[in-house]
């Protein structure tokens, strides 16, 4: 049995266009050493985005000045998760030897899983996000062997917004440990006490954009000789980047609009331990970090070129890249090592 009926209400056939609720047995996503047994549900997305460009160059003299200005608006209508059949995943912990992995082909033929999950309803979210850039360069023939280009481009990128307030972050300043959930001696929360919520809040107004995103970029070309035949050279450029929209689209995903229920090392004909439960299951929650730094790259290159002969060309150089503040996903939960934790 699933550890939540689907209805009309937790399943929005409108959205996802469907006349009825699918009857479908859960998905094993993972067997591992084997294929998976997925399942396809109906997933319903739609995106529209507006951009508004103009870009001018006036030439004065040795310089060709380009510049230019972007206003781009997305709306993106999205659900969070759909699965609401379950998600059962096998890895060989229950046929293993001694501690060893055995083999998930045979957890499976036993029914004993590795992990569950399984989310109360399809959460839909209407994401709407908007960005503001702008840019100059300068191509500067200083002298008949010598090119600078120089530029600076200017970011900004807000977060993503939801109209009707469906995004949800946890904030460990907004948690109240006088608040929190008790856990019993067999590792079970508690049914009624405490705040299973504890520390969600609307990120609107605890958002940290940063407005300060400048890139300046730079580079050269020189004629060594001034014969046309060796050529040196080189550049220097900073390239803002921003969080792909499916991080802010996770968040609808969280109580109250929706809630993912996981279970470990349970049995495939009882995941959830029945209607004589009577204890709460641990939720699963994606979270974003409201101090919104921009992701950037450093991008640089030198090189040296000298014509051989009339069709060859020997070319030396280097080149590199460095990128700072990529997103990434991290466990706030995972213990840090120490002699506890290497014990178990």
């Amino acid at each position: 049995p699933q550890l939540f009926a689907d209805t009309d209400q937790t399943y929005p056939l409108a959205s996802l266009n469907l006349s009825k609720v699918p009857d479908r047995v859960p998905t094993i996503s993972s067997i591992t050493g084997y294929a998976p047994l997925n399942n396809a549900t109906p997933w319903s997305n739609y995106q529209t985005i507006y951009d508004f460009k103009e870009n001018l160059t006036w030439i004065r003299k040795a310089h060709t000045i380009k510049f230019g200005a972007a206003y781009s608006y997305e709306i993106k209508f999205e659900p969070t998760n759909t699965n609401v059949f379950g998600d059962f995943n096998f890895d060989g912990r229950s046929t293993g030897l001694n501690g060893g992995v055995g083999d998930a082909f045979a957890d499976l033929l036993l029914g004993r899983a590795s992990a569950y999950s399984e989310t109360n309803t399809v959460a839909f979210n209407d994401n709407r996000r908007n960005s503001i850039e702008a840019y100059v360069d300068d191509s500067w023939k200083v002298s008949r062997r010598l090119t600078l280009n120089i530029g600076v481009r200017y970011s900004y990128f807000p977060a993503a917004t939801e109209p009707n307030n469906r995004h949800r972050v946890f904030l460990s300043s907004k948690y109240d440990p006088a608040k929190a959930v008790q856990i019993n001696s067999l590792g079970q929360i508690t049914r009624g006490i405490g705040d299973r919520f504890n520390g969600l809040v609307d990120p609107s107004p605890y958002w940290q954009n940063r407005k300060g995103n400048f890139a300046p970029r730079f580079s050269f070309a020189y004629d060594l000789f001034g014969n046309g035949k060796t050529a040196i050279r080189g550049g220097y450029g900073m390239f803002k980047s921003r969080e792909i929209l499916g991080a802010f689209i996770l968040m609808s995903g969280n109580p109250p609009f929706s809630e993912l229920l996981q279970v470990t090392n349970t049995p495939l004909s009882n995941p959830g331990g029945g209607s004589t439960r009577n204890y709460d299951l641990p939720i699963t929650l994606g979270s974003n970090d409201v101090n919104q730094i921009t992701p950037y790259s450093q991008q640089y290159n030198f090189n040296i070129q000298h014509q051989l002969t009339g069709n060859m060309v020997m070319e030396i150089g280097y080149s590199g890249s460095r990128g700072l503040h990529w997103m990434r996903t991290q466990d706030i939960n995972q213990p840090l090592p120490s002699a506890g934790v290497a014990r178990g």
